[in-house]
C-alpha cells in the first residue's frame, strides 16, 4: 500500500463514492418529481491484470473500485399492469360521472322532479272529475300537462346535449393521445441515440414512461420494451407508437348517424385510424369510458325517458277519446250518419261488437240497402261487413289498426283511432266508397285533432295538443256534457300496475341500481390501483430516509478514501524524502 498503487485505489475510491452521492443527492431532489425513477449507483470492485508481463506484474490483490452507469429501479412487469389497471378505472370514473349526471338531470326523488309532476298531473284530472263545469280547473289541468311536457322535453334535450358535449371530450382525449403519441417517438428516437452513444437515458425514459402512464389512463394502451432501450405502444393489438414512428387516431362517426336521435339502435360513434379508417379497438380509458356512454348507456336512457312520454301519451289520448269534452264532441272521432237505435261499441278482443239496442228493437240490423254486398241481418254479419268495407277504405298499407264505432247521442259515430291526428282518409272505389258513403264519411275526411298529447319518437319531442280547456274530455258518453266520469277514469291510470308511473319508477330504480354499482365497481378498482402503486413506489419510489442513509454511508466512504490517500502520500514522502540519509 505503501506505493503508487494506492494512490489508484483512493482515487478510484473518490470518484465512486463521489458519483453514488450525486445519485444520491439527485433522488433526494426529485422525490416529489411526477414520474421520476429513484436511481442506484452500484459499486463492483476493478478488475485486475490477467495478461502477466516481463517487467509489469503486480503483486497486488487490490485493485480499487468503480461505479457502474446509474440504474432505474423499476419493475417493468409492474408498469405494465399499472397501466392497464388505470385505463381500467378511468373508464368505469368516466362511467361514474356521465351516470352522476344523468341522476341530475331526472333529480328523483324531489319536489320538482318528472315523478311530482306526473303525480300532479293526475290531480289535476282528479280536480276536474269534482268539478268538470269549472274553466279554472280545467285550464289548471292544461297548465300542469303543459310543465310536464316541457319537463320530458328538457330531460330528452339535456340527455342530446350530455351526449353532444361526451362527443366533444372524447375529441379532446384523442388529440391529447395524438400529441402523447408523437413524443413519445421521440424520446424512442433520443433514448437510441443516447444508448449508442454510451449515455444515460434514464431522465428521457422517465419521460416516456410518464407518457405510457398517460395514454394507459386515456385508451388503456399495451407495452413492448426493446433491447435497445425503445419502446411500442400498442392500442387494441395496432401500433401507436412503433420506434420513433407515432400513428394518430381521431373520432369517427358513421355516416347517417344521428347523435341527437335516442331512439336509433346504437350509434355509429367511434376511434378510427388517420392513416386507413380502420377502427381502433379501445375498451378501457377515458376515452372506453366516453364510447360506452355514447354509444350505449345515454342512448339506452333517452329511449328509457322516450318509453315513458310514449306510454303516457298512448294510454291518456285512449282514455281521453273515450270521453265527451263541453261542446258535446268526442276527440279522436269522425262522426257519421245518425242511425239511432243501433249500440256499437269497442269489445276487448272483437274489433267490433254490436248489439240490437234496448228490449224490444228489431234484431234484423240493416244499412243503407244496396251499399253492401248483402245486407246485414244479425250482428255477426254486420260485424264482419262494416270492418271489411272500414278497411278497403284506406289506401294500401294505410288500413287502421283499430278502428271503433259507436252511437253517442242517437248519432253514429266512427273513430278511427290509429290515425295520426289530422290526417285524411283516402277512401278506395266501389262498395268500400260507397260503405263510407252510407256512414256519412266523405272522401278526405279528416280525424280530430283534438287528442291530449303528441309525441314523435323519431325526435323525442312530445306536445300538449289541446289548447281550448273546454275541448278537454272529462264526461263520458250519454252522461251530458257536465259528467265526471272519464276526467276520474283518466286520474285512475296513475294507480294503474304497469301504467306510466310503474314505467317511470322502474326507470328511476334502475338508474338508481346502475350508478350505486358504478360506484362499487370504481371502489374496488380503486383498491386494486392503490395497492399497485403501493407496489410500484416501493421499487420506484424516493424514501427520504433510505437517501439519507445512503447518504451518510457515501460521505463516510469518500472521507475514509481521502484518509487513504493522505496516508499513502505520507508513506511516499517519507520513502522519498526519509531514506537515503545514511552516510550523508
Amino acid at each position: 500500500m505503501g506505493d503508487f498503487f494506492g494512490l489508484t485505489i483512493g482515487v478510484s475510491s473518490l470518484f465512486a463514492q463521489r458519483q453514488a452521492l450525486e445519485i444520491a443527492g439527485n433522488n433526494i431532489a426529485n422525490a416529489n418529481t411526477d414520474g421520476y425513477s429513484r436511481q442506484r449507483v452500484n459499486l463492483v470492485q476493478s478488475g485486475g491484470q490477467v495478461t502477466p508481463a516481463i517487467y509489469a506484474r503486480s503483486t497486488s490483490t487490490a485493485n480499487g473500485v468503480m461505479a457502474t452507469t446509474p440504474q432505474r429501479m423499476r419493475d417493468m412487469f409492474l408498469e405494465a399492469r399499472s397501466a392497464l389497471e388505470h385505463g381500467t378505472e378511468t373508464s368505469l370514473t368516466t362511467s361514474k360521472t356521465l351516470l352522476g349526471r344523468v341522476e341530475g338531470i331526472f333529480n328523483e326523488p324531489s319536489d320538482t322532479g318528472l315523478q311530482a309532476q306526473i303525480s300532479d298531473f293526475w290531480a289535476g284530472w282528479e280536480d276536474l272529475a269534482n268539478n268538470p263545469g269549472d274553466l279554472a280547473s280545467r285550464s289548471q289541468l292544461l297548465q300542469r300537462a303543459t310543465t310536464l311536457v316541457n319537463s320530458f322535453n328538457q330531460a330528452d334535450a339535456d340527455l342530446s346535449n350530455l351526449s353532444t358535449s361526451s362527443i366533444e371530450q372524447l375529441k379532446t382525449v384523442a388529440t391529447g393521445m395524438n400529441t402523447a403519441a408523437d413524443r413519445l417517438a421521440e424520446l424512442n428516437g433520443s433514448i437510441l441515440r443516447a444508448t449508442a452513444d454510451g449515455l444515460s437515458p434514464n431522465s428521457l425514459m422517465d419521460q416516456r414512461d410518464l407518457l405510457v402512464s398517460q395514454l394507459g389512463e386515456a385508451a388503456g394502451v399495451t407495452t413492448t420494451t426493446h433491447g435497445d432501450g425503445t419502446m411500442d405502444v400498442f392500442l387494441g393489438g395496432t401500433a401507436l407508437v412503433r420506434g420513433d414512428t407515432s400513428s394518430h387516431v381521431q373520432v369517427s362517426i358513421a355516416p347517417g348517424t344521428n347523435v341527437t336521435n335516442a331512439n336509433q339502435p346504437g350509434f355509429g360513434v367511434g376511434l378510427t385510424w388517420v392513416k386507413d379508417g380502420y377502427p381502433a379497438t379501445v375498451t378501457s380509458g377515458t376515452a372506453g369510458g366516453l364510447l360506452d356512454g355514447v354509444n350505449r348507456l345515454l342512448p339506452s336512457y333517452r329511449q328509457g325517458i322516450d318509453g315513458v312520454a310514449a306510454q303516457l301519451s298512448s294510454v291518456v289520448n285512449a282514455q281521453h277519446n273515450q270521453g265527451i269534452d263541453l261542446n258535446g264532441n268526442q276527440p279522436g272521432t269522425v262522426t257519421g250518419a245518425n242511425q239511432a237505435g243501433i249500440t256499437i261499441a269497442a269489445g276487448v278482443n272483437d274489433q267490433f261488437k254490436i248489439d240490437p239496442g234496448p228490449p224490444g228493437a228489431p234484431t234484423a240490423i240493416t244499412l243503407s240497402a244496396g251499399v253492401y254486398a248483402a245486407n246485414a241481418t244479425d250482428a255477426a254479419t254486420l260485424k264482419a261487413d262494416l270492418n271489411a268495407k272500414i278497411a278497403a277504405a284506406f289506401a294500401p298499407g294505410a288500413a287502421p289498426a283499430q278502428a271503433d264505432v259507436r252511437v253517442v247521442n242517437g248519432q253514429l259515430q266512427v273513430a278511427i283511432t290509429s290515425m295520426t291526428p289530422g290526417g285524411s282518409i283516402t277512401a278506395g272505389t266501389g262498395a268500400a266508397n260507397d260503405a263510407l258513403a252510407s256512414l256519412g264519411i266523405a272522401n278526405g275526411a279528416t280525424a280530430a285533432t283534438d287528442s291530449l298529447f303528441t309525441f314523435v319518437p323519431a325526435t323525442g319531442v312530445m306536445q300538449v295538443v289541446i289548447t281550448d280547456p273546454r275541448m278537454l274530455a272529462a264526461a263520458t258518453p250519454g252522461g251530458g256534457v257536465l259528467g265526471g266520469g272519464n276526467a276520474l277514469s283518466t286520474s285512475n291510470l296513475g294507480t294503474v300496475t304497469g301504467g306510466p308511473d310503474d314505467t317511470y319508477r322502474n326507470f328511476i330504480i334502475g338508474l338508481g341500481v346502475e350508478t350505486q354499482a358504478a360506484n362499487r365497481r370504481v371502489d374496488i378498482q380503486h383498491s386494486i390501483v392503490t395497492q399497485l402503486d403501493a407496489q410500484r413506489d416501493s421499487s420506484a419510489g424516493v424514501s427520504l430516509d433510505e437517501e439519507m442513509a445512503n447518504l451518510m454511508m457515501y460521505q463516510r466512504g469518500y472521507e475514509a478514501a481521502s484518509r487513504l490517500i493522505t496516508t499513502v502520500d505520507g508513506l511516499l514522502d517519507t520513502l522519498i524524502h526519509g531514506t537515503g540519509l545514511v552516510g550523508r
